[in-house]
């Protein structure tokens, strides 16, 4: 995106602070696998000592599924019981809540897996190759995806890889269906530079 979307400073702290402070506060998050750019192990290891949930770093891969993966192997490595459910968050997200991470849990945990959603509430419409609209398509029953997913841990790992955008998608390939919980707070993706001013104001908010 032309910067540093996870170190770019947000209110005094980088993005990937943010994410970590919110998810470590989470009574139902045991352990966190950090995992990071090809090449940024040693940027991401400042923040083991700051957050002892951390139990690993580690680098990912060329797509999201390849990093998943990445974490989901250390962390089935790491000692003491493995954990039935995995969540996978975007550290591009600071602005996750942990009421909201412990309501996709909850939810993961009745039905097996859950995810982060917001409605959709514009309008849309679809647009020819030359960006004209040639159809409008209906909001109802449209989410927008966020981030934690949470899957139980068998069934993360028995996922296909590759191909899919998120862990929802790789899901319904497989005719898995995954509850969506809809979250009341901004959980946006840090994607622009002016989304870093939008996630200020927010945190800075009273």
């Amino acid at each position: 995106m032309g910067f540093d979307k996870l170190h770019a400073p947000l209110a005094g702290r980088a993005v990937v602070w943010h994410a970590l402070s919110q998810i470590s506060l989470c009574a139902s998050v045991r352990r966190i696998v950090l995992v990071c750019p090809v090449g940024g192990l040693s940027r991401f290891e400042d923040y083991v000592a700051e957050f002892p949930k951390i139990a690993a770093v580690v680098e990912g891969g060329a797509e999201r599924a390849d990093s998943v993966n990445c974490g989901v192997e250390v962390l089935m490595r790491l000692p003491g019981r493995p954990a039935d459910f995995v969540a996978v968050h975007d550290a591009a997200r600071p602005l996750v809540t942990p009421g909201a991470v412990t309501a996709c849990f909850r939810a993961a945990v009745r039905h097996g897996a859950a995810a982060l959603a917001e409605r959709v509430t514009d309008t849309l419409h679809r647009s020819d190759g030359s960006g004209r609209a040639v159809a409008s398509v209906s909001r109802e029953n449209l989410w927008r995806m966020q981030t934690p997913q949470i899957l139980r841990r068998e069934v993360l790992l028995a996922l296909p890889a590759g191909g899919f955008s998120d862990e929802v998608s790789a899901l319904l390939h497989q005719k898995i269906e995954a509850v969506l919980v809809e979250n009341p707070a901004p959980n946006f993706k840090i994607t622009v530079r002016s989304d870093l001013a939008l996630a200020e104001a927010l945190l800075r908010a009273p």
